[in-house]
């Protein structure tokens, strides 16, 4: 570091003769250049020191004597200090790795800072998990980085992250600000982890839990940590789930984790959705399957429509027994299929994301028909069953007696929940 030293000296040449001569020395010093400064101040002294009288020339020595002793205090005072950083190096499982440690000074010198250096045992083992290291190294001047290079030997047995270390001694032309630099050796030979799919039905309202299982390959001798983190992908978060962002710990020994995602309820209709639970900064573990999949189960029942139907929002319904198309009447034909008279119409209806509990029988879905005439019917369906092939299921129920004719509004009501509404057509 550059100081610039400023030495004002008055002299004075007899008692009240008011003769007083000013000397201004201005010097850049230099850490290792203070010698050569002082020969310029001392020429420059003598030069005046032969042109005054003995009595101002002890002054002048004495002064002279004091301005040296500042100089050689302040180059002391600016000697920079050498540490030595800490190292993180990934093990591998044979030959050796580098463990580049980097002792720097402070601030680069204009002098030879030299040192010596020698690797430590902390957790780890000299010769077995590192390679003994030691020498003497110097900065040239204006250098401020040596890196010291310690060999580490990979293995493929599961072990604890190690430590070692690296001291530097006999420093000279600075001061030591640290000693000491850890060196940290990560352990590669640790379990996989993996996570699992998981779907899960939304529910009309409130909350629920969809419940990701993250599973190591077998247990650890230290424990384990992995980041989970969602992302949308048909669905939205903050809309049809919580977002999720946490560090899941293994301790020693344990093989599975749960981690619970929070699935908003919604009486939406909309198709089944999905997100990801993402996997990311192992530690002490490498990842085998980052990636999670949510699937959303809508269960708000759709009924299906006509696609281009002679009416508007038209349900796709069909006559059970001859499948003809509406309009509908409310009684068969007497004697059809030696059918008794009085036998009402069978109609069939379909519907997505219908279900029957366990337990459950047709009679607990009921259709809601509101007639021309703004009548009301709930009527328990006669059979529920599942398309083949498809994802809807069929519903069959029989039309009132009282059901008047024209357009009639269709719903499908189970479990609470009630389904978007079609039409279908009732003749006399």
């Amino acid at each position: 570091m550059i100081t610039r030293a400023c030495v004002l000296i008055r002299l004075i040449f007899g008692r009240g003769s008011g003769n007083t001569v000013f000397l201004r020395v201005s010097k850049h010093m230099v850490p290792g250049s203070a010698v050569n400064k002082d020969r310029n101040l001392i020429r420059l002294m003598t030069s005046i020191y032969s042109s005054i009288s003995v009595p101002m020339r002890i002054r002048l020595v004495i002064l002279a004597t004091l301005v040296l002793f500042a100089t050689g205090v302040d180059v002391a005072a600016q000697q920079p200090s050498v540490s030595v950083r800490e190292v993180v190096v990934v093990e591998g499982n044979s030959g050796t790795t580098q463990a580049t440690f980097v002792v720097e000074l402070s601030a680069a010198s204009s002098q030879t800072v030299s040192f010596s250096y020698a690797t430590a045992a902390g957790t780890a083992t000299a010769g077995t998990d590192y390679v003994t290291t030691s020498g003497n190294a110097s900065f040239a001047p204006g250098e401020k980085e040596k890196p010291i290079v310690v060999l580490v030997n990979g293995d493929t047995v599961d072990e604890t992250q190690e430590t070692f270390f690296l001291d530097i001694s006999n420093v000279q032309n600075a001061t030591i600000g640290s000693s000491r630099g850890n060196g940290f050796i990560v352990d590669d030979d640790g379990p996989t982890i993996s996570i699992n799919d998981v779907s899960v039905t939304e529910g009309n309202s409130g909350t629920k839990a969809a419940t990701f299982t993250l599973t190591l390959s077998g247990p650890s001798v230290e424990a384990i940590a992995v980041r989970a983190i969602t992302a949308a992908g048909t669905a939205t978060a903050a809309t049809d789930y919580s977002s999720l962002n946490q560090v899941v710990i293994f301790n020693p020994g344990i093989v599975t984790r749960t981690l619970d995602v929070t699935i908003l309820g919604d009486t939406a209709l909309e198709q089944n959705e999905t997100f990801f639970v993402n996997l990311s900064i192992p530690f002490g573990t490498t990842i085998a399957d980052g990636q999670g999949t949510g699937t959303i189960l809508d269960d708000d029942i759709l009924l299906m429509l006509e696609e281009s139907g002679p009416v508007a929002g038209a349900a796709a319904a069909f006559e059970s027994m001859l499948f003809t198309r509406d309009p509908f009447r409310v009684e068969t034909i007497n004697n059809w299929f030696s059918l008794p008279a009085g036998q009402n119409t069978l109609v069939m209806i379909f519907a997505q994301n219908l279900r029957l509990n366990q337990g459950e029988t047709a009679a607990n879905v009921v259709v809601n028909l509101v007639d021309a005439n703004n009548q009301s019917f709930d009527v328990p369906a006669a059979d529920v069953r599942a398309v083949p092939n498809t994802d809807l299921m069929q519903v069959v129920f029989s039309l009132p007696d009282a059901l008047a004719s024209g357009t009639c509004k269709v719903t499908i009501k189970v479990h609470g929940q009630t389904s978007n509404m079609g039409t279908i057509r009732i003749t006399p």
